[in-house]
């Protein structure tokens, strides 16, 4: 064979893949794009797990990413019903509806298992595949049998498009201690303006403390990350980044004239990835709040997306690593909660009542030590959760709980007078491909269906 040893160069690399695709052409009959591409996905995986070649899905542009997954997951408006589901031997187990979706519509719960697409079975089927069956064009209808608890149901929803806020779950999770409840799924384009928001809902409701939960988080948008810091830090750095270039040296710190100082317990564990990350240490590190939970991923590295001109797509490269704002390398050490839960909380119960981590995070914020971090913090002392005396806890009147944003997103004033009170977000984002249900076909609601054999 003429290429018996390894390419020791770029040109020999160059003159591997063009006799490889000359030959498969040949007599395989196989395009010589196809080996090509080939050849580059395989270059760019040797590099390392995070780089790729990623096609051109209508929403990538040129910047730093700090996502596990693909650009594509970071989207805001997409087609579909709006399920987060993992794989079950019975189907597709629903780890979440997102709010607004035609499921939310359906009537669809965490711990649903989809059991039929449209009268067929799905057990045994790949994630993929189940999702490729609930998927589809815009305006089609699917029809879903579910387990729920042993109970067979059957309904039938409408696809559309819809706003995917990286925000849920907001609620008073205590209502005799005040303390509210945000969950922020992953950091996109609106995380820090859709988490202020929620935190104002909250605030008007007399919020007192805040579990902010990062759990199953995977990253986004540094920007991102770094803003969402800002709305708690009053002074501090947040991140640092160093790469091969000059400007991949970085220094990100707190820049907010005003910040919310409530008291702060964050939830983390072992899928808190990157962005996640950078908001938990940047806590940590600057004292401004308690990380409860489990140890997270440790995915310290910056993916920058280059957007290639023959191809239609962009190239994602590893271009740095961060640190901590005490100097700590995150990538592969991640962050070490505060105070560590060893208990997960099954699906279907993350965020109510029986949650574990939420029960913790309720006695810690009582104890005190989450008040006097936010106000030794806002006095510019800010304090470790080991010197914060759990004994001791703060007076409510010590610690300012009010919000204090440096700017109200587009002025609190021009929010609609419904903002945060009818939960049906489509109707507070201007240009959100905002149809009103009225104007949307009504989903089946769910019924008695059929068992499948």
């Amino acid at each position: 064979m003429a290429y018996s040893q390894p390419a020791r160069s770029m040109s020999e690399s160059l003159g591997l893949m063009q006799y490889a695709a000359e030959l498969a052409n040949r007599q395989l009959g196989v395009r010589k794009e196809a080996i090509a591409l080939e050849f580059l996905n395989a270059t760019i995986d040797s590099l390392d797990k995070y780089s790729a070649l990623m096609p051109k899905s209508g929403s990538e542009y040129p910047g730093a990413y700090l996502d596990n997954r693909k650009t594509a997951g970071l989207e805001e408006n997409i087609v579909g019903i709006g399920i987060e589901m993992t794989l079950d031997s019975r189907g597709a187990l629903l780890e979440g509806v997102i709010e607004g979706s035609p499921a939310e519509g359906l009537g669809l719960k965490a711990g649903d298992i989809i059991v039929a697409v449209n009268q067929q079975s799905v057990a045994g089927q790949s994630l993929n595949m189940i999702a490729n069956l609930i998927g589809g064009r815009e305006g089609t209808s699917v029809t879903l049998d579910i387990d729920r608890n042993g109970q067979m149901l059957r309904g039938t929803t409408t696809r559309r498009r819809f706003y995917v806020s990286s925000v849920s779950g907001t609620k008073m999770v205590d209502e005799a201690s005040k303390v509210g409840y945000v969950r922020l799924k992953q950091f996109s384009e609106s995380s820090k303006e859709d988490l202020e928001k929620a935190m104002f809902t909250l605030h008007n409701q007399g919020m007192k403390g805040l579990i902010l939960d990062l759990r199953g988080n995977p990253g986004g948008l540094l920007d991102e990350s770094v803003d969402v810091s800002n709305l708690f830090l009053p002074r501090g750095v947040i991140v640092s980044t160093r790469g091969r270039n000059s400007d991949d040296n970085t220094q990100e710190s707190a820049s907010f004239d005003k910040t919310w100082a409530v008291p702060l317990v964050v939830l983390v564990d072992e899928n808190s990835a990157s962005a996640s990350e950078i908001f938990a240490a940047a806590i940590q590190d600057n004292g401004r709040g308690v990380i409860m939970g489990r140890h997270s991923y440790g995915k310290g590295t910056v993916q920058t997306h280059f957007p290639l001109r023959t191809v239609s797509g962009v190239l994602k490269l590893t271009t740095a690593k961060f640190y901590s704002p005490t100097g700590r390398e995150m990538a592969g050490a991640g962050v070490e909660p505060d105070l560590a839960v060893a208990e997960q909380t099954t699906v279907g119960y993350r965020g109510g009542a029986n949650d574990t981590d939420i029960q913790s995070a309720l006695q810690t914020i009582a104890a005190g030590a989450p008040g006097q971090m936010a106000l030794a913090s806002a006095q510019g002392r800010p304090m470790s959760y080991r010197q914060a005396s759990p004994a001791q806890p703060a007076a409510p009147s010590q610690v300012q709980y009010l919000p204090q944003p440096n700017q109200i997103p587009a002025g609190q004033s021009n929010y609609p007078q419904a903002w945060g009170t009818n939960g049906n977000w489509s109707t507070m984002r201007p240009g959100n491909f905002g149809t009103t249900e009225t104007r949307l076909p009504r989903p089946l609601p769910l019924e008695s269906g059929l068992t499948l054999h």
